[in-house]
């Protein structure tokens, strides 16, 4: 065991998130730190699996276990949802397309067959999957990947308010620490520049907006998507594509601007997963304070009151003792708060990345598709032209001769 911190709280005098609401009875805290997952998981197995076993063992003779919730093993970073990704890929980056390929091809097929539109062009682009005779599955897979586009932002939307909930609870401690006139606490942030405490308090607002920030690009890709495939359908824009075109650039835009955007916020797992050994140590420091200093300062607290207890029942004068305690339990209490929304940040880091990889898979997805839609509608080229009947004379033109002949 590399560190072991252990916290006896009484919870007729003192009470926080971590303290059970029974009275006249004792929250004993223990946290144990291991070098690894396997030591974690071995600990576990050897720890009572009931408030009962824990009773019988020897340290607590003459106490009364009421209550024990068996640890679990919680890991530096979690394990990445790569089963999840990788079906997310096979399906958005190979079945979809290849199906809407394949039907692309039939459908362009059948067009021809029944002497529809052939456009010239090089070989590759007068048949198949990339003639103009494929407008429309491509439209039809147009439509496809926004609506997947929308429905995975959605999910990216919902998560995300548990990482803006962390986030918001770690910039409102700190403004309330910031505005502290405990001696102590001024100190501690004397170093900070002004400007960033400033900026923090009079922004926490815009922090709780993070949620519909992130949605913000994703939509409005997918809208043009939308747009671009019903413009490719309607019957009124056929022949130019023009509005089609426009809708596919500028969709192509945002889902370049949107695919690194997302692309950002899932980065963050997969780093704090495989962070070098260096960041690792300070990732682990940082999460380690947050947990043996919070507990120490509630132990410290626990003492204190208990022995204010005892001067008072002696019948000593203890207004200015408790009254300074009170102001430290305050204190206390936003620390470990703090501390609590920090490692929650953490953790709803790593809830944000199969949303966040879903909605690149998508992005992915539909610029292949988009690509396609335009490739068939022509691009840059000119409207596809219906080829023109063969020429027939035209008798009303024709001059005849009057020729002379003698038997």
């Amino acid at each position: 065991m590399s560190l072991v911190v252990i916290t006896f709280l009484r919870t007729a005098t003192w009470s926080s998130r971590r303290a059970l609401q029974a009275t006249e009875s004792t929250d004993i805290n223990v946290t144990v730190f291991v070098p690894d997952n396997a030591a974690a998981d071995r600990a576990v197995q050897a720890l009572p699996t009931d408030a009962t076993a824990m009773g019988s063992n020897p340290a607590f003779n003459g106490l009364q276990v009421t209550t024990y919730d068996r640890p679990q093993p919680r890991p530096r970073s979690p394990q990445l949802p790569a089963v999840e990704v990788a079906i997310g890929a096979v399906a958005l980056l190979l079945i979809v397309p290849l199906i809407l390929c394949i039907t692309a091809t039939i459908w362009s097929g059948q067009k021809r067959a029944t002497g529809e539109i052939d456009p010239g062009g090089c070989a590759c682009c007068k048949t198949g999957c990339c003639s103009f005779n494929a407008v429309g599955p491509w439209a039809t897979g147009e439509l496809i990947v926004a609506a997947t586009l929308i429905g995975f932002v959605g999910f990216l939307f919902v998560t995300m308010t548990g990482l803006t909930d962390e986030i918001v609870g770690v910039v409102v401690t700190f403004n309330s620490l910031a505005a502290s006139e405990h001696e102590a606490i001024r100190s501690l942030l004397a170093n900070i520049p002004r400007d960033v405490v400033v900026t923090l308090r009079d922004n926490v607002e815009q922090f709780r907006l993070l949620p519909f920030s992130v949605i913000g690009p994703g939509l409005v890709a997918a809208a043009l998507l939308l747009l671009a495939s019903l413009c490719s359908s309607l019957n009124a824009n056929r022949g130019s594509y023009c509005w089609s075109k426009c809708m596919m650039l500028s969709a192509k835009v945002f889902l370049l601007l949107s695919l690194v955007f997302y692309a950002i916020f899932a980065s963050f797992a997969v780093a704090l997963t495989y962070a070098p050994p260096g960041v690792a140590v300070q990732i682990n420091t940082v999460r380690g304070i947050c947990v043996t200093v919070p507990a120490s300062m509630l132990q410290l607290v626990a003492d204190n009151t208990a022995a204010i207890e005892q001067l008072r029942t002696s019948g000593q004068n203890v207004t200015e003792l408790a009254t300074t305690l009170a102001e430290v339990q305050q204190l206390v209490v936003q620390v470990d708060t703090g501390c609590d929304h920090l490692d929650g940040v953490f953790d709803e880091t790593f809830v944000v990345f199969l949303p966040s990889m879903l909605c690149v898979l998508a992005i992915a997805a539909a610029l292949f598709v988009n690509q396609a839609l335009c490739c068939a509608a022509g691009c840059c080229d000119a409207p596809p032209q219906a080829p023109a009947d063969k020429a027939k004379p035209d008798f009303n033109s024709i001059q005849f001769e009057t020729f002379t002949t003698r038997p």
